[in-house]
């Protein structure tokens, strides 16, 4: 009901699903995705695909694809800023481009982000899958790897990144608390703005019992 009350048609609909498959301990809740077939993939992405922002993310998704790093620069906007807050590291533009130029260097590279919600024009959360069957350099060789994590992109008016920020699984709850927080500082004076804050300090004193698991 709060997801649907908040706009997020995604997170409503995941949570209903995955209602009987949840566990839960006394004053905390915990959300366990359903295993997706490939057409209900397309369908939530074609449901949560409906700014900016989205279409951004559909389209580095496309870059990496073809392993073309130019495509993905030029969605980058000149003052892209990343945020990891696994390790509290931060990330300016080239920095940025210059793991991506790594990463793509990897056999067999798998790069995805699954929509979760989105909020006005700009913003999207998203759940981001990356694997390969190996990656080596100068200085380093490592087999097979897997990461997923959560993420939080922004986009401007031109539809380019302007910022991001990436959370482990674990913290979906702290990520929807910042998306919210963000699109509230996003609009302008007024009632709307007020009920969006309002919402990201709810969440944000709700954080534990959203974390997503799984």
């Amino acid at each position: 009901e709060l997801w649907e009350a908040k706009g997020a048609a995604v997170l409503a609909e995941r949570a209903r699903g995955n209602r009987r498959t949840a566990t839960s301990s006394p004053g905390e809740a915990s959300i366990r995705p359903a295993p997706q077939t490939a057409n209900a993939t397309q369908r939530e992405y074609r449901r949560a695909s409906a700014n900016t922002a989205s279409a951004t993310v559909a389209a580095v998704d496309a870059a990496f694809a073809r392993r073309d790093l130019e495509a993905v620069a030029a969605l980058a906007g000149p003052t892209y800023s990343e945020v990891d807050h696994w390790t509290g590291a931060t990330w300016d533009r080239e920095a940025w481009l210059t793991s991506c130029r790594r990463l793509m260097r990897s056999r067999d590279l798998q790069f995805r982000n699954l929509p979760l919600a989105i909020l006005g024009e700009s913003l999207m959360l998203s759940r981001r899958s990356l694997s390969a069957a190996g990656a080596a350099g100068t200085r380093f060789d490592v087999g097979a790897y897997e990461s997923e994590a959560i993420c939080l992109l922004e986009t401007d008016e031109r539809g380019l990144v302007v910022h991001e920020d990436i959370f482990g699984t674990d913290h979906l709850g702290e990520a929807i608390a910042l998306l919210y927080n963000r699109h509230a500082e996003l609009l302008p004076e007024g009632p709307e703005r007020t009920r969006a804050a309002a919402t990201a300090r709810s969440l944000a004193a709700m954080t534990g019992a959203l974390d997503y698991v799984g």
